[in-house]
């Protein structure tokens, strides 16, 4: 079999269909918009109590579900306040 492109039928036109992917669309009655969450400050105990538990081998994802956070919001204060590093995403080898 050929993994060349079969050109039996003529190519179509693709168009946008009922405009839903608009900006009209989006600021239509019942569509729901996520709203940024209010950012959170960490005191020096929080902060402490990250380091904490990130150096007895705690995930990113367990410390932050205390704070009823995403990982991503305390990754900058472990690679910040903690003196040990985030290890490098990778491959094993």
């Amino acid at each position: 079999m050929s993994a060349s492109v079969s050109r039996d039928r003529p190519l179509m036109v693709v168009d946008s269909t009922d405009g839903c992917n608009t900006l009209d669309a989006i600021e239509a009655k019942g569509v729901l918009r996520m709203k940024q969450r209010p950012r959170m400050y960490y005191s020096a105990s929080q902060r402490a109590l990250i380091c904490a538990r990130w150096q007895k081998g705690e995930t990113l994802h367990r410390i932050a579900g205390l704070f009823d956070r995403y990982h991503s919001s305390i990754q900058r204060i472990v690679t910040e306040t903690c003196s040990f590093p985030i290890p490098k995403a990778g491959h094993a080898r």
